[in-house]
């Protein structure tokens, strides 16, 4: 049963308009610079946000950081902190967003692994995160409508644990999730967009309170290229 106050089962569905500029100019560690602007973010139809989600104040936000050689935004800096902590559930994608590919390179037909660890600054609590990642590239080119692309398939599993602040008393959490995949990329390196679902189990503990929250989280997000 859902703790007192809190709904048994919450769906949140949105979709969300930006774009993402990748400067061609190297930086340390062979990072590239990059900046995603949202325009706007739009609930489902039907769908009722908690009333702290404020979704116009998500327009303009700027998201600056550096794209690694692998796929990862590292360095994220956000133009305002508020915002991102009033609707950093519907915001912490930008992280993970573009594929993690080897440094490398891929080419078609190739498989690899990798172990990752991540440090996720959020509204609520700052994550750690180690992902087991296991990947292949399909065997040949695709014909898609923006032109040749390499599909990807991904699955991960991973654990996290974190600590932060709720609401004036500290809280801590600790699960587990498993995530599966598919982008596209284009010949010349364009990320074209892609699917990916997430499942995760995790345990929030309030323990000033002597409070355990356990929860189940299932998430899909689709990005697809709006041609300009």
């Amino acid at each position: 049963p859902a703790p007192a106050g809190l709904p048994p089962r919450q769906v949140i569905g949105y979709r969300s308009w930006f774009t993402v500029t990748v400067r061609d100019t190297v930086g340390p560690a062979a990072r590239l610079a990059a900046t995603f602007v949202v325009d706007s973010l739009v609930a489902d139809s039907g769908v009722l946000l908690p009333p702290m989600m404020n979704l116009a104040a998500a327009r303009g936000l700027t998201v600056s950081g550096w794209v690694a050689p692998t796929g990862e935004l590292q360095e994220a800096v956000y133009s305002d902190s508020t915002v991102v902590q009033s609707l950093s559930l519907l915001l912490g994608w930008f992280r993970r967003f573009f594929p993690h590919l080897p440094a490398d390179g891929v080419q078609p037909g190739r498989e690899w692994s990798d172990t990752l660890t991540t440090t996720e600054p959020g509204g609520t609590a700052t994550v750690t995160r180690t992902i087991e990642l296991h990947a292949r590239a399909a065997p040949a080119w695709e014909r898609r409508p923006e032109g040749d692309a390499l599909r990807l398939d991904a699955a991960e599993t991973y654990q996290f644990t974190g600590t932060g602040d709720g609401g004036g008393q500290p809280l801590a959490l600790q699960g587990t999730g498993t995530r599966a995949g598919t982008d596209y990329i284009a010949m010349d390196g364009r990320y074209l967009g892609g699917t990916s679902r997430d499942s995760v189990a995790l345990t929030i503990t309030l323990p000033q309170q002597g409070i355990t929250i356990p929860q189940r989280q299932l998430g899909t997000l689709s990005v697809q290229l709006v041609p300009r």
